[in-house]
């Protein structure tokens, strides 16, 4: 039997193919590609499946440039300290699982930001040996790149104490652990968990309109994703960063960029430089204002850095570097000069991910470079704001300069937007940018709606594909209650999501 069309009709559609905005008009699908887009009435098919939109906006479905939806999947089930006060309110909470949670099993919690508390301090093993004693527990802050632990948590995790990254007073642990690779899930994880939190995951994204994601891995995150994708379950669009730990492997492989089929591809490998501004590891060229003497760290050798560059540019492997302080992005960019003198570096296929304390003078070297920047507009959002985070590690005067967005697109670089999941939302980091009170920063509806569509798709090669609303592209949509590009900016991340659409597939709602 022949597959019935869909008809979106009665909508406003934003197609971001040569900036078109179209009113009343309609979109029709077949099987899993947009088959027209037109700007007339749509005159009825008894055959076809028709969906009176009644004025709501539709744009191509958002991509999601930088996250770790399988981690965001699995972590729902931890205790979500996210709208906490205080540490009390915090230790209440974890209180309250361990009531209800066998003696010996682990507890685990996350989404914690002693920035928004009253204290203004991290979580110790004093606060919660103070609960339990029988179960180890597990707290990972917001950014994921710092850790407060328990005591028998600490004795479980068998860690290495002379480690720079376990936190010490008088010459003992204080249950702190900072960018220590112990696994943001913790330490109990099987195939089972982790499929069950991909599914999690692209359904959350699902609803918040992401129909592409560039996920971030673990290497025991691969092999369940190969076995939903086989099974035709995923229904967002994944790009998989593989962990440094696995390039070689993946180069004795053969295995590239681009590598896989429409619901699962190797994007590139992802690489570490140094830590967090929340954990104050971010490698910076200044003191942390409430750590002085801090500078932050570095997790890779130059040497190590170079060599990786060298063989993932000769092979055609995209490189996705975490970098977020301006003494790593000169690190970064070191090596890309160094190996440009004996390779040629294809514009738009290295990335420097996050790059929150960029320089002029490092924007300009990454426009030579053809260095594409993968920026997070929520972090501005949740920490960038008069007396947030930033003022706090940073300064106002530092914070100003911080995410320069509207630099970068001056500069021509290539700017694609991701979340990192703090928080997820595309529409939220839309508002971010948008609503920034810094000019640096600040850019346009149209400019944020690119960062997350064609921009990133781009960015991962696929522009023939997704990314706008065009004839023969896949019918990667979502549809929104209003329009963007006309409610007031403040009112962007009100806005519903009505429906997501992958493949010509409805997969989300409301």
């Amino acid at each position: 039997m022949c597959k019935p069309t869909l008809i979106f009709t009665n909508c406003n559609i934003i197609t971001l193919e040569d900036e078109n905005y179209i009113k009343n008009g309609h979109i029709k699908i077949f099987q899993d590609k947009i088959c027209e887009v037109s700007s007339l009435p749509y005159e009825g098919n008894k055959s076809d499946i028709v969906i009176d939109l009644h004025g709501a906006t539709i744009l191509p479905g958002f991509i999601d440039s930088h996250n770790h939806l399988a981690s965001t999947g699995r972590i729902q089930s931890y205790v979500n300290l996210g709208n906490t006060k205080n540490i009390e309110d915090a230790i209440e909470l974890i209180r309250e699982r361990v009531k209800n949670t066998e003696k010996g099993k682990w507890i685990y919690g996350w989404n914690w930001d002693e920035s928004k508390w009253a204290e203004k301090r991290y979580l110790t093993k004093d606060d919660l040996d103070a609960i339990s004693t029988e179960h180890p527990i597990y707290l990972v802050r917001v950014c994921g790149h710092l850790v407060s632990v328990n005591s028998l948590a600490l004795e479980k995790l068998d860690l290495d104490m002379n480690h720079p990254g376990v936190i010490k007073k008088d010459g003992k642990p204080i249950g702190v652990l900072k960018d220590i690779v112990v696994g943001f899930e913790g330490v109990e994880h099987t195939d089972e968990d982790t499929m069950n939190g991909i599914l999690v995951g692209c359904r959350i994204a699902n609803e918040l309109g992401i129909t592409t994601n560039t996920d971030n891995l673990r290497d025991y995150q691969i092999r369940p994703y190969i076995r939903l994708a086989r099974e035709r379950k995923l229904t967002v669009r994944m790009n998989i960063n593989i962990p440094v730990e696995k390039f070689d492997c993946a180069k004795e492989l053969g295995l590239t960029s681009g590598i896989g089929g429409e619901f699962l591809r190797i994007s590139g490998v992802k690489i570490f430089t140094d830590g967090s501004i929340g954990a104050k590891t971010a490698a910076i060229s200044y003191d942390y204002i409430d750590d002085p003497n801090n500078h932050g760290i570095f997790t890779i050798e130059k040497k190590e850095l170079l060599r990786i560059y060298k063989e993932a540019n000769a092979i055609g492997m995209q490189t996705a570097t975490h970098a977020i302080g301006d003494r790593a992005i000169d690190l970064v960019l070191d090596c890309w000069e160094e190996v440009a003198k004996e390779q040629n570096i294809k514009p738009f296929m290295h990335r420097i991910e996050h790059a929150e304390i960029i320089r002029d003078d490092q924007l300009k070297r990454c426009k030579e470079l053809g260095i594409v920047l993968s920026m997070q507009p929520n972090f501005m959002g949740e920490w960038g704001f008069p007396g947030e985070m930033y003022d706090q590690r940073l300064g106002h005067e530092i914070t100003k300069k911080m995410n320069p967005f509207r630099k970068v697109i001056n500069y021509g670089i290539k700017l694609c937007f991701g979340s990192d999941g703090m928080p997820l939302g595309p529409l939220y980091g839309i508002w971010s940018a948008v609503n920034c009170p810094y000019q640096d920063c600040k850019i346009s509806v149209l400019e944020a709606l690119k960062a997350y569509t064609i921009w990133g798709a781009e960015v991962i090669g696929q522009q023939d594909k997704i990314g706008t609303i065009k004839k023969g592209k896949l019918a990667d949509l979502v549809i929104l209650e209003e329009n963007p590009l006309e409610v007031p900016e403040e009112h962007i991340k009100e806005i519903r999501i009505l429906y997501t659409v992958v493949g010509g597939k409805i997969v989300y709602q409301r």
